[in-house]
């Protein structure tokens, strides 16, 4: 059975992941703070429109791609893994590293990586700090 997966977020990238998902099979939700955006790929894809705490919240979606402004990728992620969802989050993680941190707070409690695979390339590339030093854990070597 392919992954029932949701984008969070119907904007120009999410465009990009509701296209890619749908053509391999596992877009199962499309989901926006504009209903009328969520309902305008519903019915393109043949596919659920959501709101996207309801996507978060349902039992029939597995994963989550988080394709929203920055300035909410760290609160959606949290609530997407508390509620037990595997999730992608576009870059960046967070706008400010309090609020990565936060995040891999929560998803080292949970038990799972941490570091989603998007950011790979933007954390080794990075010229600033590296997670790497600012975790107190120093666990994103895993990626």
């Amino acid at each position: 059975m392919s992954p029932r997966i949701a984008v969070v977020g119907c904007g120009q990238w999410g465009q990009n992941h509701i296209r890619t998902l749908a053509e391999i099979g596992a877009l199962a939700a499309v989901a926006d703070r504009n209903p009328d955006r969520a309902t305008a790929f519903s019915e393109q894809y043949g596919v659920p429109a959501l709101a996207p705490e309801v996507a978060i919240a349902s039992p029939d979606i597995d994963a989550l791609v988080l394709a929203l402004p920055a300035s909410v990728h760290g609160v959606t992620a949290r609530a997407a893994f508390a509620a037990g969802k595997d999730v992608l989050i576009e870059k960046p993680i967070a706008l400010d590293p309090a609020d990565a941190e936060r995040t891999a707070f929560v998803v080292e409690e949970i038990g799972e990586l941490g570091i989603p695979v998007m950011f790979l390339a933007a954390i080794l590339l990075w010229p600033g700090p590296s997670l790497t030093t600012a975790h107190p854990t120093n666990r994103a070597h895993r990626v």
